[in-house]
C-alpha cells in the first residue's frame, strides 16, 4: 500500500427529507511514518470504517496522520478511532469552525464541543495552500462548501476533495447542494479540481475521470440495504447507485 491510495469507505450520494445521511468518503495510504488517513467519516459510518481497516488489516494505532478536509462531522467525527495521529486541517477551516461564522450562514454541520476536544487531544498542524503533509500529498484551497474547506491531491494527479466537490451532480450541473463559503469561491473551486487532477475522489461519492467532457467512474457502484418497519411489519429494500433501486422485499 506504500504511496498507493487506497478507498475504504466509498461516499454515498443519497439525502433525506426527515435527516442528513451524510454517508462520506475515507481514503487511506502508506507512507514512510505509518499510515495517512484522508477524513473520517461520522459515527453513522463508523462501523464501516471499522471493518474496512480490518480487513485491510491496518492497526489504528498505526494511522499516524489524520488529513481532514474540513471540519464538519460526517467527516471528522471518528478521530477517537486513531490515539496516535496529528491532525491536518486548514487553519482557516478552524478559525471558522471555532467562531459564530456557521450560526450566521445557517451551517448546522459543524460539532463545536467535539472540535474543541479533538483539537485539545490531539497534536494538530495547520495547513495552508501548497504544504505537503507528506512527500507525495500537497495541500489544496477549495473554499465555497465552507470558507476553509481544503483538499489533498496525491501525486500530481488524484484529488481528495471533500465536499468541496461532493457529487456528480454538483459537477455537471455546476450548483453546488451545501455552500456556506460563497458560491463564487465554490465555482472557482470546482474549476480548480478538474484543472490539476485526472482522478477525483468526491466527498459523497466513488473515485472517477473526466474524459471528453463525460463523467466515468472507476470504481462499482455500493448496493446498501435497508430495513424499516410498516404496521409492524419488517420492510426491506436496497439501493445501489449504479442501479438505482434493485430490490424491495415485503416481509
Amino acid at each position: 500500500m506504500r504511496n498507493k491510495l487506497v478507498d475504504v469507505v466509498q461516499g454515498v450520494p443519497i439525502v433525506s427529507s426527515y435527516g442528513f445521511l451524510g454517508w462520506s468518503s475515507v481514503s487511506i495510504m502508506e507512507d514512510r511514518e505509518g499510515y495517512i488517513l484522508f477524513d473520517t467519516g461520522g459515527y453513522n459510518n463508523k462501523g464501516a470504517l471499522i471493518n474496512a481497516l480490518r480487513n485491510l488489516k491496518i492497526d489504528f494505532k498505526q494511522v499516524r496522520k489524520v488529513l481532514l478536509t474540513h471540519l464538519h462531522f460526517d467527516h471528522c467525527m471518528n478521530i477517537d478511532l486513531f490515539p496516535n495521529a496529528t491532525l491536518y486541517v486548514g487553519k482557516r477551516e478552524i478559525d471558522y469552525a471555532l467562531s459564530e461564522e456557521p450560526d450566521k450562514v445557517g451551517d448546522i454541520f459543524v460539532p463545536k464541543p467535539y472540535i474543541r476536544e479533538i483539537l485539545r487531544k490531539h497534536d494538530v498542524v495547520e495547513v495552508r495552500n501548497g504544504d505537503k503533509p507528506s512527500d507525495n500529498v500537497k495541500v489544496v484551497e477549495l473554499p465555497g462548501h465552507t470558507p476553509g474547506c481544503v483538499g489533498y491531491l496525491i501525486d500530481e494527479s488524484i484529488i481528495f476533495t471533500g465536499d468541496a466537490l461532493r457529487n456528480t451532480h454538483e459537477l455537471i450541473y455546476k450548483t453546488p447542494s451545501l455552500c456556506f463559503g460563497g458560491e463564487d469561491a465554490w465555482r472557482r473551486s470546482i474549476e480548480k479540481i478538474t484543472s490539476i487532477a485526472k482522478v477525483i475522489i468526491p466527498g459523497h461519492e466513488r473515485r472517477l475521470i473526466i474524459e471528453n467532457s463525460e463523467v466515468k467512474y472507476l470504481t462499482e457502484g455500493k448496493e446498501i440495504a435497508f430495513k424499516f418497519v410498516i404496521k409492524g411489519k419488517m420492510k426491506e429494500f436496497s439501493l445501489n447507485s449504479d442501479k438505482g433501486l434493485v430490490k424491495f422485499l415485503f416481509g
